[in-house]
């Protein structure tokens, strides 16, 4: 079996605002367990916890200033890693775990996202290697998942999902029934959580991408890298990065990123996006990547090289914290009931 990723002495605490980057696959060692801090003000990382168990792509969100882990991939005995049903609840002003309630269908590579106090998990990866459409919330209060009659227009995997204006805004990712009809696509979706209804009324992708961020910043829908390769080792990254026209006809390029990559993780923190880790064309990364003003930098560097970690940034508590909201829901000015789109958190789903 796999080695886990590095030990690294622990920290009792941890300086807010940061971002966490939890587990992630090293091709060398393995699955990671690694929850690492990152402090945005200094661009420097601590280890500060580790996950009950190693996963990676899996899907994390923040809830009442606490972290939930939804899903993801684990080690196997048996050679192949597994999805997972196993969900788990960071306390994070103790930097204590504990295990909630299992998703109802193991997933990976799946979506995720929080409105209106409930987490809603979509698609993804399943035992056997099979695709799933259906869809699942997560009631925080009741600490109770419940399997949702609608689903997602085809079954489908690693594809950009985002919350944006109140919508669920799905794009890309690897769709089929079957081993042997798996593409990528280019079709976008948005679901309404209020009529339970799905649309496809807005353009499709430039072209088939999967394993691609998407991403609410500026009050605009911006789509992020991703590959068009079904196999994630294997050349096929892209450098896209494509925002959704006001009137919602078409997607214009903006300035690519520095070098291809797919399988990343990463945060909007007030007026800056970190990219964490990924695969770029077949080499991992270590990379903490930073665009800020419309240009890509290298700010740091994890402690490994990973691919599928999942991240979130924590809020401080002073004033003006909220630059660092959850990347899941909408975000909210509690001061002046003011919806911020510029300060959402994106996420890969990625295989």
């Amino acid at each position: 079996m796999a080695k886990h990723i590095g030990k690294v002495q622990l920290v009792t605490a941890i300086e807010l605002p940061s971002i966490l980057v939890t587990g992630g696959l090293n091709l060398d060692t393995g699955i990671s367990s690694s929850v690492v801090a990152f402090d945005p003000s200094f661009n420097t990382l601590q280890q500060c916890s580790v996950l009950p168990t190693p996963l990676h792509h899996h899907r994390t969100v923040l809830v009442d200033s606490d972290v939930i882990v939804v899903g993801g991939m684990l080690e196997s005995a048996d050679g192949p890693y597994l999805c997972t049903r196993r969900c788990y609840r960071l306390n994070v002003a103790k930097m204590q775990w504990n295990r909630v309630a299992d998703l109802k269908t193991e997933r990976a590579h799946h979506g995720l996202v929080y409105c209106d106090g409930r987490i809603l998990a979509l698609g993804g990866l399943t035992l056997g290697r099979r695709l799933v459409s259906s869809m699942e919330y997560y009631d925080v209060k009741r600490n109770k998942w419940t399997k949702m009659k609608g689903s997602l227009p085809q079954p489908m995997m690693a594809m950009g999902v985002a919350l944006f204006r109140s919508l669920v805004w799905v794009a890309g990712g690897v769709v089929g029934s079957s081993e042997e009809d798996l593409a990528c696509c280019t079709a976008v979706h948005c679901y309404d959580p209020r009529t339970k209804t799905w649309t496809s009324t807005v353009p499709p992708l430039p072209r088939a991408c999967a394993y691609l961020g998407l991403i609410c910043a500026s009050g605009s829908l911006v789509a992020l890298g991703g590959s068009v390769s079904l196999d994630q080792l294997q050349p096929g990254s892209v450098a896209d990065v494509l925002r959704l026209s006001d009137d919602q006809r078409f997607w214009e390029p903006l300035a690519s990123m520095p070098r291809p990559c797919h399988s990343s993780d990463a945060v909007v923190f007030g007026e800056s996006l970190y990219m964490f880790g990924g695969i770029s064309d077949g080499h991992v990364l270590a990379d903490v990547q930073l665009l800020h003003k419309g240009r890509w930098s290298l700010c740091a560097h994890l402690p490994a090289s990973v691919l599928g970690p999942s991240v979130v940034a924590l809020p401080g508590s002073h004033a003006g914290a909220s630059s660092a909201v959850s990347a899941t829901s909408d975000p909210v000015d509690n001061r002046s009931g003011r919806k911020d789109e510029d300060l959402i958190m994106w996420s890969w789903h990625n295989l």
